[in-house]
């Protein structure tokens, strides 16, 4: 269904939370549905995108809460990992929770310059702050 929508171009939020909850329901009953498991991780990337984007009032606790069950729906999404990170370095300001998120990122894909970049820095800058 959603797949429909999105192909028509007609995906408006209360059609993404609707498709969310169906999707839900189904892999809640089949966790190793995978076809499922992928639809709903696409469209919680969708819209976990539209909440950081969300222009006067940009959601990165709800951003970060749909990132958080991607992980936990397959812990091998590399690209939630390293926007928990982002979000915990620069907004929340939790570097200890963003470089444990930019190190399982980079575990997954060490081959990611994004996860790289992201990483080195949080890095360079966490031991520049003790250094000092």
């Amino acid at each position: 269904l959603a797949r429909l929508y999105r192909q028509r171009g007609e995906l408006d939020a209360d059609t993404l939370d609707k498709a969310i909850a169906q999707l839900e329901v189904v892999v809640a009953k089949d966790a190793d549905y995978r076809e499922a498991k992928s639809e709903l991780i696409e469209l919680l990337y969708v819209k976990a995108q539209s909440l950081e984007r969300g222009g006067f009032v940009r959601d990165y606790l709800g951003a970060l809460k749909i990132y958080e069950h991607i992980v936990e729906l397959d812990p091998n999404q590399s690209e939630a990992w390293l926007q928990i990170g982002m979000i915990n370095e620069y907004q929340l300001k939790k570097f200890d929770k963003a470089l444990k998120a930019y190190r399982k990122a980079y575990e997954i894909d060490p081959t990611d310059p994004n996860i790289i970049l992201q990483l080195k820095g949080l890095e360079q800058g966490l031991e520049s702050k003790s250094v000092e």
